[in-house]
């Protein structure tokens, strides 16, 4: 019985990392705080201070690099920019397009923030703040660097924009399991 229980132990240990789910393909969405659980932020009467971090998910090849842009509303202005110290180079700027480079490939599924950005809201006008193509790449592209030989470039999914002034949940329906074979 003691091997025996000693046995499950020892293949839980081995096989729990393997139950962390890494994604697909790499995911970047633009949060208002450092745990990447909120993504929308309210005038508060005065000109409001936002952080604004830029966070990644790697897909099952790595991070290596990234292109990307921010398309800024009217009522935002952009503050000082922290990069991570696991930035190697950065050529351009937020709004003209960004690409960066890390020192580490960053891989597991492990989010990671490259920036953080100090915003200015304006007023209480909704708008929205989202990572767009960088117009300096032909063609336009938002896109990653995996960690695999010749670090071969690839499309990474938006996971959020960040809304001032409104919430922009992610969209949820509640259906039966019968509603949704009857799709099929």
């Amino acid at each position: 019985m003691k091997r025996t229980l000693l046995l499950v132990l020892a293949l839980m240990l081995v096989a729990a990392p393997s139950f962390a789910q890494i994604p697909d393909t790499a995911y970047v969405g633009l949060y208002t705080d450092v745990d990447h659980t909120t993504w929308s932020a309210t005038y508060s009467g005065v000109t409001t201070t936002v952080y604004m971090y830029i966070f990644w998910v790697p897909g099952p090849d790595g991070l290596q690099a990234a292109e990307w842009a921010i398309s800024y509303p009217s009522n935002i202005l952009q503050g000082t920019i922290t990069k991570d110290a696991d930035i190697a180079s950065t050529l351009g700027t937020m709004q003209a397009g960004i690409a960066v480079s890390m020192y580490t490939c960053h891989a597991g599924g492990v989010w990671y923030w490259t920036h953080k950005v100090r915003l200015f809201l304006q007023d209480a006008e909704q708008s929205t703040i989202e990572i767009v193509a960088n117009p300096t790449v032909i063609p336009p592209v938002y896109d990653y660097s995996a960690c695999t030989l010749g670090y071969p470039r690839k499309p990474v999914k938006r996971a959020t924009n960040l809304c001032m002034n409104w919430s922009c949940e992610t969209a949820t329906q509640s259906a039966t399991w019968g509603a949704i074979k009857s799709l099929f």
